[in-house]
């Protein structure tokens, strides 16, 4: 997977969530890879008005739901890793 070189601009790929309470911790990572995008124009993503809500499809990437799970998955492992 190769993110185009021309790709340029702002837009949401991502999100992280993590919430703590009653002493337990609830966490999560998402990424958009080929979604209608559709709902994300009647909100404002991160509380951010006019932040575009994009995909892996829209910015050229073509890739499988599971192609994308792994890549991520492996880059989140090297980067955070202790």
């Amino acid at each position: 997977m190769r993110i185009p070189s021309d790709f340029t601009g702002l837009g949401k790929i991502a999100q992280i969530g993590i919430k703590v309470s009653r002493n337990c911790t609830y966490h999560g990572v998402s990424l958009n890879v080929a979604m209608d995008l559709e709902p994300f124009l009647r909100i404002n993503p991160c509380g951010y008005s006019g932040l575009q809500t994009v995909d892996l499809s829209t910015i050229g990437i073509t890739v499988g739901w599971t192609e994308a799970a792994e890549v991520l998955s492996h880059k989140l492992a090297t980067y955070l890793a202790p």
